[in-house]
């Protein structure tokens, strides 16, 4: 599910191979580690050239770094995420924005006097270096792109509009909605925008089992059908992991409702039930979902941006069915008591004891 060319599909598997984990692990690896008193060691310290040995780049930033602006250099997508870390940056949004600009630059929408004497060509490595650079000092163009690609495109004109893959001002992770059509009603009603760890539904999706959510078995990816209930369970679960301060890098031995309910009870001497535990979550989810409505979002903002219900993935994998993502929609909003704007009604907030 890993995106290509800004979003733009095609197949790039024989270069995928060349900034994969395995071969990551095989060139630079040093050894495994966890964070601090973590019985899983899912850490990798590497030692890339052209950075410090030290955590290497997660899945998000070599999908970010990679795949999206077509780089192939392992070497490279270090020195990014070393560079994001060192200014602060979202290596996601970071990536995303520099794929934007990339397909600008081949559409003629910016030039190499635009970018300060950058020629920002698909897989140029050292262009996306010296981007990252002026994003992080927000000098030139960088001042401008440093907000992120829908900020960007509204400064720059509607001709960018098009080229911008966000929900709510947050861009699209690494993990396609068209590769999993849960993941597309979890990116338009996550209320921080399109995030996979708002709700992980694709992990559900292709087979991580849930058996006290109802999940025992992979799902068709490519059918609407129950895909706005796992939204709906999956972000009440990611509400849990957050109030709990629990890695979600958990979700990967099916730590559902019930262990965690335990793990609290046990810590705390409470007496909280598996179905407790997801009742309040609902009820934070939905005191987000007021806040949103409060500045304004309704349905109009839970959607996915234009390219992802009209561009194909790839030659065996189309877009996001237009209708399917609505029917989704409405029928998310069904479940959770929410009008057909998607204001939580009074009828719902009185059941959770929020008015």
């Amino acid at each position: 599910d890993m995106p290509i060319h800004n979003f733009m599909g095609g197949r790039w598997a024989e270069k995928a191979e060349r900034i994969s984990g395995q071969t990551m692990f095989k060139k630079y690896g040093k050894h495994e580690r966890s964070c601090l008193s973590c019985p899983s060691n899912c850490t990798l310290v590497v030692d890339i050239p052209g950075t410090a040995v030290g955590h290497a780049p997660e899945y998000e930033t070599i999908g970010a770094f990679g795949s999206m602006c077509e780089n192939d250099s392992l070497e490279i997508i270090g020195q990014c995420n070393e560079l994001c870390n060192d200014y602060g940056l979202d290596t996601i949004s970071a990536g995303n924005t520099i794929a934007f600009a990339m397909e600008a630059f081949e559409k003629g929408l910016l030039t190499e006097a635009d970018l300060g004497g950058i020629r920002l060509s698909w897989g140029n490595g050292e262009a996306m270096l010296a981007l990252l650079h002026k994003i992080g000092r927000r000098e030139g163009i960088g001042d401008i792109l440093a907000d992120g690609t829908r900020p960007a495109a509204e400064r720059l004109g509607k001709d960018f509009g098009d080229m911008v893959v966000e929900v709510k001002g947050v861009e699209i992770p690494m993990h396609d909605p068209r590769a999993y059509w849960s993941n597309a009603v979890n990116y338009a009603v996550a209320n921080r925008g399109a995030c996979h760890m708002e709700g992980v539904t694709f992990t559900v999706e292709s087979g991580l089992p849930f058996p006290d959510l109802g999940y025992t078995a992979p799902m068709d990816p490519y059918i609407t059908d129950g895909k706005a209930q796992l939204a709906v369970k999956m972000h009440d679960l990611m509400v849990i992991y957050d109030g709990l301060g629990i890695c979600k890098f958990y979700i990967v031995v099916s730590y559902g409702p019930t262990i965690l309910a335990e793990w609290l009870n046990y810590c705390t001497g409470w007496k909280v039930t598996p179905e407790g535990l997801m009742r309040t979550a609902e009820r934070i989810f939905n005191v987000k979902r007021l806040v949103n409505v409060a500045r304004g979002l309704s349905r109009k903002d839970d959607t996915l941006p234009k390219r992802l219900l009209s561009v194909p993935q790839r030659d065996d994998i189309g877009p996001v069915d237009p209708q399917g993502m609505e029917r989704m929609l409405t029928e998310y909003y069904r479940i959770r008591g929410w009008d057909e704007k998607g204001t939580p009604t009074r009828e719902r907030l009185k059941a959770l004891r929020l008015a």
